[in-house]
């Protein structure tokens, strides 16, 4: 099976727009929305079909790149983190790899592929409480992307809620999830993460920008959990939330560091 992304064809729109879903009809494969930009995602020039799904919006400029480039030149392929593995349905199984043991991850043309290390850092803390023993309740993954966390949650023994702001995100996890059969562990809610302040959860995994976590935190989105995983943090934004996290009541179980750029800590209730 062939990348189904290899060359893209995008229209960048200027003006609102409700994000069509993709159905296959002149290679359109999804609807990014950015503010008051949105930008309409092709598998070959589709210069009126974009015109037709833009309805009053503006079509500001179009442009052509591959998928690899769309990626940021980092390639989208099968990796490993402890027990947990991960494939694009469209690349070869490795050898070493048993039938069944890996996670399918079709990132789409959303960002969250398995390369950042921040997505690494926070399944080694997957890993951690799972072999603990302590992730068979309920976890909250707020800014779910792909869907890597949740899935790995889901296939770890967790019930998860998975929340995304972006449309586009919440299509791309709902069919990862179809593809692994773990619909029925999986909730997806597409909204701000803030609406989900009082949700029950044992864990919370946020691997967002650190004003939303703060914003979260002080909205009471920290009170009744038992774990934090928090990442996406830059060396300038830890004090705070570490602040935040003492004042909850949590204090560290472990922490990560990328070349002293992106921060990841599970913490659990003191």
């Amino acid at each position: 099976m062939d990348c189904p992304y290899d060359r893209l064809w995008i229209y960048e729109l200027e003006g609102s727009l409700y994000p069509p879903e993709p159905d296959g009809e002149a290679g359109f494969l999804g609807c990014w929305v950015e503010g008051e930009s949105a930008f309409l995602f092709f598998d070959r020039p589709s210069s009126e079909a974009a015109g037709e799904l833009a309805g009053k919006a503006r079509i500001r400029d179009e442009y052509r790149m591959t998928y690899l480039e769309w990626q940021g030149g980092q390639a989208v392929e099968p990796f490993q983190v402890g027990g947990l593995r991960f494939r694009p349905p469209w690349v070869e199984r490795p050898r070493h790899w048993r039938e069944g043991e890996e996670i399918l991850l079709d990132p789409g043309l959303v960002f969250g592929s398995g390369n950042h290390p921040t997505t690494r850092d926070c399944l080694r803390g997957l890993l951690i409480l799972a072999e603990a023993g302590e992730l068979d309740g309920r976890v909250l993954d707020l800014g779910c992307g792909t869907g890597v966390l949740s899935l790995a949650a889901a296939h770890l023994g967790a019930k998860v809620l998975a929340a995304d702001l972006n449309p586009l995100c919440c299509l791309t996890i709902r069919a990862n999830l179809r593809l692994n059969r773990l619909e029925d562990r999986v909730a997806v809610f597409q909204g701000d993460a803030l609406e989900l302040a009082a949700e029950p959860a044992g864990l919370a995994i946020a691997n967002i920008q650190a004003g939303v976590i703060e914003d979260f935190a002080r909205q009471g989105g920290f009170s009744g959990r038992n774990h934090l995983l928090l990442s996406g943090l830059t060396r300038s934004q830890v004090g705070c939330i570490r602040n935040l996290t003492k004042e909850a009541g949590f204090e560290p179980m472990e922490g990560w560091q990328d070349q002293s750029t992106w921060f990841t800590y599970l913490l659990k209730r003191a």
